[in-house]
């Protein structure tokens, strides 16, 4: 492909070796000829220039042998670089920067630091070399921070409806007592409508009956917001295992003892006078049994609405002294509608309340507090025959009556009424905070982490 002469150089007589090559340079340079270069498969935009990197840092290491090497050369002072050496590395650190290859010695290697100052590469380059220099760590450099986990709290909260009528412990207290509340009205008036309807006006059969549907008024909303807040339904103050057992006979013994020992204390201080019989024979019995169911009926109905449900909710808002004063304030404010009543019969019936909240603080049920207040209410109207609450109703067992001062004798609102009352209520609230000395109502912490009330 290419003319090339060449000369046999054994064929020339040499006088020295200095005249030989004097000879063959002359030869070379006058019988030589241009030779072209094979073509170039470089890449011309390898030799281009890279901006400066003022920042970038080179760091070698260097095999232990050289190490241990350099220790054994170096005498006892310090030695500095050269002249020309610290030159040459100011020139080079602080103008331009180059890709360089590096032989793979020992454990040497290369890192670099671009900081905060890059360098811009053209992009057709090949810098996995680099890339892997740059991605490998040094003994100094700290280690590789993990990237923040992806924050997905917003798309795991619940939509705005369920957090406006539920917290974290279930239906928020105020909505749920206004939605029993209401319920309790329109099923109330429904319960009104029914008796004037189809009950006889103005018998004992038709109280009864007003009665037992005001009580269907107050459990049917509770059974539905149990069921909205995944609760059983003794939550609230009424265990059906415990119905008629134990602590309803305890307290209804409580009851009678209580308003016998009043009417005792009146009769004593010759205020109120027994009489005599008002009814005989089967009379006796039949109105002895339908007093006490009226009773049961009206104890279980003011008891549980006052001190089930909307007791249970307000101790998860406010606590359970604050929910039952509340409460017993109402207690006292329904009986308001009755004829006779006064302002010193309603303050005694909220003294009462505060009385059966305590009962129901300490059992941890409403047991107590309904045969108390049943056994209170058929002792007061039917056995003492004596007004209740401002009122006196047929069939009851004596002809009893009451003079005297009315701040003694409670005057129309009847033995409720009397300032002794609220000594006797003073008394049993001492007596049996003395008897049941354990509290199994659980706090406001408590119910709002679902805890629920313990059954004595």
């Amino acid at each position: 492909m290419f003319d090339v002469e060449t000369t046999n150089l054994k064929s020339v007589p040499w006088r020295s070796c200095r005249d030989r090559r004097l000879a063959l340079g002359e030869r070379r340079s006058r019988d030589s000829m241009p030779m072209p270069l094979l073509p170039t498969f470089a890449d011309p935009g390898l030799f281009l220039r890279v901006p400066a990197c003022p920042t970038a840092q080179l760091q070698t290491h260097e095999p232990d042998g050289l190490g241990a090497e350099r220790h054994k050369q170096q005498s006892g002072k310090k030695l500095g670089p050269t002249k020309a050496f610290a030159r040459e590395k100011s020139v080079h650190g602080t103008t331009e920067c180059f890709t360089m290859s590096q032989p793979h010695y020992a454990q040497s290697s290369v890192t670099v630091d671009t900081g905060a100052v890059g360098c811009t590469v053209p992009t057709n380059w090949n810098l996995s070399g680099m890339t892997d220099l740059e991605n490998t760590p040094g003994p100094d450099s700290p280690p590789e921070s993990q990237p923040p986990a992806p924050n997905l709290a917003a798309a795991t909260q619940p939509p705005y409806v369920r957090t406006l009528f539920f917290g974290p412990d279930g239906l928020r207290p105020g909505w749920g007592l206004a939605f029993y509340v209401l319920m309790f009205y329109f099923l109330s008036r429904l319960a009104n409508d029914l008796v004037e309807r189809y009950g006889p006006a103005g018998s004992l059969r038709s109280m009864m009956l007003e009665e037992f549907c005001w009580l269907l008024a107050a459990v049917i909303p509770s059974l539905v917001l149990a069921k909205i807040e995944r609760r059983p339904w003794e939550t609230y103050g009424v265990p059906p295992r415990q119905a008629f057992r134990k602590l309803f006979w305890v307290g209804a013994t409580w009851g009678f003892a209580g308003i016998t020992l009043l009417l005792v204390t009146l009769n004593r201080i010759h205020v109120f006078d027994f009489g005599h019989l008002a009814l005989h024979g089967p009379r006796i019995v039949k109105y002895a049994a339908f007093w006490a169911g009226m009773f049961l009926l009206v104890s279980c109905f003011e008891e549980f609405l006052l001190r089930g449900y909307a007791q249970f909710t307000l101790t998860r808002a406010v606590g359970f002294w604050w929910a039952a004063t509340l409460l017993s304030c109402a207690f006292g404010l329904i009986h308001i509608r009755n004829g006779g009543e006064e302002w010193n019969g309603l303050l005694a019936v909220a003294c009462i309340g505060l009385f059966f909240a305590l009962t129901l603080r300490r059992t941890g049920t409403l047991w107590f507090a309904v045969g108390f207040h049943a056994a209170w209410d058929w002792g007061e109207t039917f056995f003492y025959s004596v007004p209740d609450s401002g009122m006196v109703f047929p069939g009851h067992l004596l002809k009893s009556s009451l003079h005297g001062a009315p701040w003694l004798t409670g005057g129309s609102v009847g033995p409720e009424g009397s300032s002794l009352c609220f000594i006797v209520i003073a008394l049993l609230s001492f007596a049996f905070s003395r008897t049941y000395k354990q509290v199994k109502y659980p706090e406001k912490s408590m119910l709002s982490h679902g805890g629920l009330p313990k059954s004595a």
